[in-house]
């Protein structure tokens, strides 16, 4: 084909015009669709981003709204396990909760402390006299602390016969 030959006419301008202006026009549109798609994933991510901090605000929320009773449950656990070995204070307690569950508390012996890496054990011997129903209750109280035993204590030994209770046990603190 021989292109010399064709004659330009304004008409013939005209259509290759509009064609590289149409050729044009889709390149630039697919460009742009490229570009779209690009912000559409960004749009996506911050999105997800912006509902992430959502649900991390939310939590936020509702453990500030929560912080009275992590408090006193953290007070708790501080009764629990004590700063100091207080042994008066434990001493005061075993005879609150003898008396609440019907038993004569009769002897506390401290024996040598045992220093851990985060906390000290302070072991005891314990003597009770009573009635087993007494025993049986004293006992759930000395192993589940709460509003009627404050302090943790871990039961290492019962020696129990007709009206007597033997405890050897173990109360913890953390000295600072």
């Amino acid at each position: 084909m021989n292109f010399s030959n064709i004659k330009l006419t304004p008409t013939l301008i005209a259509i290759i015009a509009a064609a590289a202006g149409i050729i044009l026009m889709l390149v630039l549109v697919f460009m742009h669709l490229g570009n779209l798609n690009e912000v559409r994933d960004r749009i996506a991510e911050e999105e997800d981003a912006i509902h992430m901090a959502e649900m991390r605000l939310q939590t936020l929320t509702d453990i500030r709204e929560r912080a009275p009773e992590y408090e006193q449950y953290l007070y708790t656990l501080e009764q629990l396990i004590p700063q100091q070995p207080q042994e008066d204070t434990l001493i005061t307690s075993l005879q609150h909760l003898s008396q609440e569950t019907g038993v004569e508390f009769s002897q506390v012996n401290f024996d040598t402390r045992q220093e851990n890496e985060d906390y000290s054990e302070m072991p005891l011997n314990l003597s009770f006299e009573g009635n087993y129903r007494s025993f049986l209750h004293l006992m759930y109280h000395l192993q589940n602390p709460g509003a009627r035993q404050a302090r943790a204590l871990r039961v290492e030994s019962i020696n129990l016969d007709r009206e007597s209770l033997e405890i050897e046990a173990k109360a913890f603190y953390q000295e600072d």
